[in-house]
């Protein structure tokens, strides 16, 4: 065993620790302890959650547990301003939670915190320069005279920081002055590093969700936006998609008419009867006139001109105050709608009820949507023009029906009517003759009304019935044409509405092409609806063969579209089609189509 050798003239005495010394290095280590545990809890937590409010109450709730404090705070830096993001209190109140410190209330505090410095005031109500900022920061978030914020003499601020990144900062608060020490800011920093840890994987998780959304409002707007040719289908499916992917509160889409110069809101989410009634009274009674967006405005670049962005409502237009107060709006955008050519189409808006900043990636997500919207904006136009089209060459082609054969009709009878009443003066027994001329031309102009009623009014197909509609047909050909129709019909399928439309049109096209082309003297319509009759098996056949000239079905006829347009009908609703012919031997066309 070794033995220390005491010197000559050694007189020293081993020290005996007092039971004071004992007792506070206990109460040191029960301190460290507590911390140790504490630290080790707020570790779990940041790493098994990624919600940051909890995890930012959990890391408060710990230091709350070790160290005396009237009142902690964490806050964030967003944009140009800390907002309170997390917050305990003595009292349980969290009123400050939401509120946002622009960098210039108490801007040596501010100026501080941004570069990552620990600030503590002994005294705020002192006359140091920071304890001014302090006051003027409790003031700014209008709580001055309410517990705890009354009572509290010394504050302490540390930064939350990664990798040289300021992030936010953690504020703690006591009743009594000159509080707080080096060691006080140690163990709070230790804290702030796990908050930083936490906001950081937040951050990230939320970007990871932000561009999942993004991925996923573009892909669904692709799909809706051009699902329908409907102008008022397409503009709800966008402020669906807005609402439902993106988890915006409120959006509407109001579109411009440049020939009347009128507004009109098309489609809207979440806006109350009030907020309706206003914003068309508002359109009604503004004569604004909208321009398309100015690319040289200032504060944008070129691919987001002409974006509103309000995220303060005591700075809104005057015209939108109404709307922000009665929804309750915190933030709102709006886009202009825009054609490709520059053409303004209207506008497109979204809003929060809660406190929200639109960055640069969510402007040019939501202008994305807004650009997707012009387009199929653009379609419905040129898909309205085209039915404006067709509907007047369906007009002209009526017209001109009526003229050759109606009209004729009535030409010939009002002919015929008055050589009857010339004879019937002088020659009873020869009127006869020009009554029965009117008698026969009226039963022509009566089947050609009765045919050209049919396709003006098709949906009378679903109340009289497709043998009904086709007999029609048959009569007004056979009247017109003096042409031998012989019609076969079998009993009335069981087929949907679209798929009778179909059968109806193709009978139409067929007969309309033997008149026009085969130069044939008999024609043969029938109609069988049993799978036997039918040689690929459908349960509905229509047949229309003629004996006239015939053709090649395999060469081109530029600028006749009835064949190709007779294939599509049928493939569209489900059938199919088949036309046999040759030179000299007359043609058949067969269209096929099954049901149940």
């Amino acid at each position: 065993m070794a033995t220390r050798r005491r010197h000559a003239g050694d007189n020293r005495r081993p020290v005996t620790p007092t039971a004071a010394d004992t007792a506070r290095l206990i109460d040191e280590a029960e301190r460290r302890t507590r911390e140790t545990t504490a630290l080790l809890e707020v570790s779990r937590v940041v790493a098994s959650s990624l919600d940051l409010s909890e995890v930012l109450g959990a890391i408060l709730d710990q230091l709350g547990a070790i160290t005396e404090h009237t009142g902690a705070s964490i806050l964030l830096i967003r944009h140009d301003a800390f907002e309170f993001v997390a917050a305990r209190s003595i009292t349980g109140s969290r009123a400050q939670i939401g509120a946002r410190l622009p960098f210039t209330v108490g801007p040596g505090i501010a100026a501080a915190m941004q570069r990552g410095e620990v600030v503590i005031i002994d005294d705020v109500r002192s006359d140091e320069p920071l304890a001014a900022d302090y006051r003027e920061i409790i003031r700014a978030i209008g709580v001055p005279d309410r517990p705890p914020f009354n009572v509290i003499r010394s504050w302490m601020a540390v930064p939350l920081a990664l990798k040289e990144r300021v992030l936010g900062t953690l504020t703690i608060s006591w009743i009594e002055p000159a509080y707080f020490t080096a060691d006080h800011a140690r163990l709070a920093r230790a804290f702030g590093d796990q908050a930083s840890i936490a906001i950081e994987n937040a951050g990230l998780y939320e970007e990871m969700r932000s561009s999942a959304r993004r991925f996923e409002a573009l892909s669904r707007a692709d799909s809706e936006l051009f699902r329908s040719l409907d102008l008022d289908t397409v503009l709800q499916a966008l402020v669906d998609v807005t609402v439902d992917v993106l988890g915006t509160d409120k959006s509407m889409v109001s579109t411009w008419d440049v020939d009347t110069q009128v507004m009109t809101l098309r489609a809207w989410r979440n806006l109350g009867g009030g907020t309706l009634a206003y914003i068309r009274e508002l359109f009604n009674q503004r004569t604004q006139r909208l321009e398309a967006p100015n690319a040289e405005r200032e504060g944008y670049d070129d691919s987001l001109a002409g974006v509103i962005v309000t995220e303060d409502p005591s700075r809104a237009p005057p015209h939108l105050v109404p709307i922000i107060e009665a929804e309750g709006i915190a933030s709102m955008i709006e886009i202009p709608v825009v054609s490709r050519d520059g053409r303004p189409l209207g506008f497109f808006s979204v809003a929060y009820t809660t406190g929200h900043h639109f960055d640069e990636a969510e402007q040019r997500l939501l202008t994305g949507l807004a650009e997707r919207a012009a387009a199929a904006i653009s379609n419905a136009e040129l898909f309205e023009r085209a039915q404006q089209a067709a509907s007047l060459e369906e007009r002209q082609r009526l017209a001109r029906e009526l003229h050759d054969s109606v009209s004729q009709a009535l030409y010939g009878i009002a002919l015929g009517a008055r050589t009857a009443r010339t004879l019937l003066d002088r020659d009873p027994p020869a009127a006869v003759e020009p009554v029965d001329y009117v008698l026969s031309l009226a039963e022509v102009g009566l089947a050609e009304m009765r045919a050209l009623i049919f396709e003006l009014r098709p949906e009378s197909l679903e109340s009289e019935g497709l043998i009904a509609a086709i007999r029609k047909q048959v009569e007004a050909v056979q009247a017109r044409h003096g042409l031998r129709v012989d019609f076969q019909p079998c009993d009335e399928p069981d087929l949907p509405l679209p798929v009778k439309e179909a059968v109806y049109r193709i009978a139409q096209e067929s007969l309309h092409n033997v008149i026009k082309h085969s130069r044939a003297t008999h024609v043969r319509v029938t109609l069988a609806s049993t799978a036997a009759a039918t040689p690929v098996g459908a349960d509905l056949q229509l047949e229309v063969a003629d004996n006239g000239s015939g053709f090649d079905p395999a060469g081109d006829f530029p600028g006749h579209l009835g064949l190709r347009s007779m294939r599509e009908r049928a493939e569209k609703s489900g059938g199919r089609l088949e036309i046999r012919s040759q030179a000299g031997a007359g043609a058949r066309v067969i269209a096929t189509f099954a049901f149940t």
